[in-house]
């Protein structure tokens, strides 16, 4: 079989993005950058984010992201897949504009994201398991996008709108409930078709997961030291991700389907009185069960990132084994500080077989860390330094002052 290159970032530039005027950082293909807290650390990988997601993995306003007194901000790298070289260019204006180019031409994020997946692990990451439904819905439909089944998502939240402007115009007396009702009827139908499709395309993404996931706790979890000191071993792991659909948790999905079929007409009164739709796919959930239990409830801080980790190796795992792909980009951000270093060092143990680049931040250089691996780059007041192989470090990375 022809082997095929591997996808590598190569070089990015940041001009007027948060603390950096400027800034270039050509990583290898296994990096750490490390600099004390507030020094913008997590502002590089956030960039990377934004160009190869287009969205940011923290809750930012987009005249947040452009430095103080600047009208926009730019975010450019190279990619390289053997010889052939990719130029990709972000652009955002304080008026919350933006652009997305490859080599000079409009594009789509998505288009990039398929072909370099990007996956993200930082200490909000926890949120997917400890916060509220709409961080695991968005986790889950985001998921769906790089497996090209962003449309069912898009669909339904163009069905889930126009049902709820229709529902807001009658709270606010707009148009009378007798008149909105014939009219409702015909919007819910596609609003159920749509939600189904939906709550089917997600169902099926974490059944997938799932068949990657116990071969990914296994590796994590190997050796698990817990917060009362003891270590896992030859114990059974019975870890899965299970959709549940509001209000319908214990029955089987057939029947949770065909319910939410017959009671959706059946609710309607109700959401015009509300003024919004209360059922459906946007108010549905997934769960994470730690020896068939909810993680949620009856898992340690230390048991939740080693799922966490878990979850986003099974993610790896899909990628390379469904999906095929010939590279990946993993942003691990101040994961020392947050998780045991046994389950780091297993994480990165498990990477050696993958055809990964990874970029790491710490604010110091952790002892069981393999230096000869790793590229380590220093950042202080902006400036990104690159340590050579003698241990000093080198001139300032950033080409302009």
């Amino acid at each position: 079989m022809e082997k095929t290159s591997q996808l590598f970032l190569k070089r990015l530039d940041l001009h007027c993005f948060r603390n950096y005027s400027s800034l270039r950082f050509s990583p290898s293909s296994q990096s750490l950058i490390v600099g004390g807290n507030g020094q913008g650390k997590t502002n590089i990988l956030e960039a990377l984010t934004l160009l190869f997601t287009g969205c940011s993995f923290r809750a930012s306003l987009p005249e947040t992201l452009i430095q103080e007194g600047r009208l926009s901000t730019c975010i450019s790298a190279e990619v390289f897949e053997g010889d052939k070289k990719s130029f990709l260019k972000f652009i955002l204006e304080d008026s919350g504009k933006r652009q997305f180019l490859i080599n000079n031409k409009r594009s789509s994020f998505s288009s990039l994201y398929r072909q370099l997946p990007l996956i993200v692990f930082n200490p909000e990451s926890l949120n997917l398991l400890k916060g509220p439904a709409e961080n695991r819905r968005w986790w889950l439909d985001h998921w769906l996008g790089l497996q090209e089944k962003k449309s069912f998502s898009r669909d339904f939240k163009k069905a889930l709108l126009q049902k709820n402007q229709l529902l807001k115009q009658v709270k606010k007396g707009f148009v009378s409930k007798k008149k909105a009702q014939a009219l409702l009827e015909s919007i819910n139908e596609i609003f159920v078709e749509k939600s189904l499709h939906l709550v089917k395309a997600r169902r099926l993404a974490l059944e997938e997961l799932n068949l990657f996931l116990a071969e990914s706790a296994e590796f994590i979890f190997r050796d698990f030291k817990g917060e009362n000191n003891t270590i896992r071993k030859n114990k059974e792991l019975k870890i899965g991700l299970s959709y549940t659909m509001k209000g319908q948790e214990q029955d089987s999905f057939i029947k949770r389907e065909e319910l939410f079929k017959q009671n959706s007409s059946k609710r309607l009164f109700q959401e015009m009185e509300a003024g919004l739709s209360l059922y459906g796919a946007h108010r549905d959930d997934f769960k994470v069960f730690f020896q068939s239990r909810d993680s949620r409830y009856f898992c340690s801080q230390g048991q939740q990132r080693a799922l966490l980790l878990s979850i986003k190796i099974a993610q790896i795992l899909w990628l390379f084994r469904v999906r095929k792909n010939r590279g990946l980009l993993l942003l691990l951000d101040d994961v020392f500080s947050e998780i045991d270093k046994h389950l780091i060092f297993n994480l990165l143990q498990f990477l050696n077989e993958i055809p990964s680049q990874i970029i790491l931040t710490s604010t110091e250089i952790p002892s069981f860390l393999d230096k000869r691996k790793f590229q380590v780059f220093y950042l202080n007041e902006g400036v990104l330094r690159k340590e050579n192989t003698s241990g000093r470090k080198n001139e300032s990375s950033h080409p302009t002052p």
